[in-house]
């Protein structure tokens, strides 16, 4: 298991939350790639995204993978502009969370 998902499932063991990290060998860039892969729809996958702020300072959002995220209402909610990660500050921002 990566030890990212080894992180995760420990975590979820220590807090006592039932579930089990699974790792896939499909690629699940996209909720429909992640939906296609373990058999249900984009509605009931969840995708995880990343937004700096303007002082670079990385927001979370984890959201279903049939919404979008109002980024103009994440902005408003943290107090501060955000836009979209790309791919490389995704990996950088990976390794400090």
């Amino acid at each position: 298991m990566h030890p990212k998902a080894r992180q995760v499932q420990e975590a979820l063991d220590q807090l006592d939350i039932p579930g089990r990290v699974v790792e896939l060998p499909a690629d699940t860039r996209t909720p429909a790639e992640a939906a296609a892969a373990v058999g249900t729809t984009p509605t009931r996958v969840a995708k995880s995204l990343v937004f700096p702020t303007a002082d670079n300072e990385p927001i979370l959002v984890i959201a279903s993978g049939a919404n979008r995220v109002d980024v103009t209402k994440l902005a408003r909610e943290v107090g501060k502009p955000v836009h979209l990660a790309d791919a490389d500050t995704v990996k950088q921002t990976g390794h400090r969370l």
